[in-house]
């Protein structure tokens, strides 16, 4: 019987109130990661049950990105690097976990956007057994990769103007978490404004347009100032007006060889099976699998490329606890989407073949 490799992305561990400042803060009263204490004891238990109780039936897993996050922090207190993140106390478990697996079973690290910072020297200081891949994991005529590269407010930005590297989703995040850390709210995301405005506005001034509008209604003034911590351990001061004011190129430079403006703007909206088709078109991948959108979802064959399967691993912030599994037979690939329950129980859907 041939084994089964799993996919897995969007768990998005946050460091929590890690640093003096941030626990001191008066304005910053709830929480803002967006995996909570509890969820992140769920995907705890969650790895512990690939070691122990599935282990013999996974040829490998890969981490498709976003498993940690350092985008999703207020706007004004100094964020955590990488180092800070995977080290935090709320994360201990977790990571002893992850190190426990990856001694049993091969284990790949994806980068995606919010964990973008994780590089190869940093995963293998903390993960020595994990494999790191910085865009794609390949398999014959199977490709993953997180899927933010194709999504124009999240693609790493080297294209065009930016600040340190960062892309203007990085931004955008940061004010989502200072609203919730601020009111609880999590009413609204950036996704929705992307609709709203997408013909309103037109594409060009799209970008600047939802970071005004996200940070109105965090009720925040519209001069605020972003601090950004750089490598030397210091931190930078950006307000953002000078984010807008560096991003507003980025539609008119987006790469279109590697995808078009309106695919990567589509994708912001969630809307990655595009995407996959992308991948799948020219005959050499038959399977493709992102993360990014929180939006699981499988299917086969679309009006642009036949005999090809596109899956979205899911999330794990809140109940829809899901992965991707896949298994490669003399006959081809089969997929399906898997959700965890709890209690060492796993569901899985229909199964696609190609």
């Amino acid at each position: 019987m041939a084994k089964k490799r799993l996919f897995i992305s969007d768990v998005h561990l946050g460091a929590g109130r890690y640093s003096d400042e941030s626990k001191s803060s008066e304005t910053h009263k709830y929480e803002w990661d967006w995996l909570s204490e509890d969820e992140t004891k769920n995907f705890e238990s969650f790895i512990r049950f690939l070691r122990t109780v599935y282990s013999e039936n996974i040829r490998e897993i890969i981490l498709l990105g976003d498993i940690f996050d350092n985008w999703v922090f207020p706007h004004d207190l100094v964020p955590p690097t990488m180092d800070e993140l995977i080290t935090a106390q709320k994360n201990k478990k977790v990571v002893t976990e992850l190190n426990e697996l990856s001694e049993k079973l091969p284990v790949f690290y994806v980068p995606g956007n919010h964990d973008m910072h994780a590089t190869r020297e940093t995963m293998k200081k903390h993960f020595p057994k994990i494999i790191f891949c910085p865009e794609q994991f390949t398999a014959g005529r199977l490709i993953a990769e997180h899927g933010h590269r194709y999504a124009m407010f999240n693609a790493p930005p080297q294209f065009s103007n930016n600040f340190l590297g960062l892309p203007i989703g990085y931004f955008i995040s940061r004010v989502e978490a200072s609203k919730k850390a601020m009111t609880n709210r999590e009413d609204r995301a950036y996704r929705t404004y992307v609709d709203d405005f997408i013909e309103v506005v037109g594409r060009p001034t799209l970008p600047q347009c939802v970071l005004e509008a996200v940070i109105e209604e965090a009720e925040l003034d519209e001069d605020i100032t972003y601090k950004i911590k750089k490598k030397a351990g210091d931190f930078k001061l950006i307000s953002a007006p000078d984010v807008k004011e560096k991003y507003k190129d980025i539609y008119d430079d987006w790469p279109i060889n590697l995808v078009s403006k309106h695919r990567a703007v589509f994708a912001e909206l969630d809307m990655l099976g595009p995407i996959a088709d992308k991948l799948c078109k020219n005959g050499r991948y038959k399977v493709c699998i992102l993360g990014h959108s929180h939006k699981s979802e499988i299917d086969k064959d679309t009006w642009f490329v036949d005999d090809r399967i596109y899956a979205n691993a899911g999330y794990w912030c809140g109940s829809k606890c899901t992965f991707v599994e896949t298994e490669k037979n003399s006959k081809g690939y089969r997929v399906c989407l898997v959700k965890w329950l709890g209690n060492d129980e796993i569901k899985r859907g229909e199964i696609y073949s190609v």
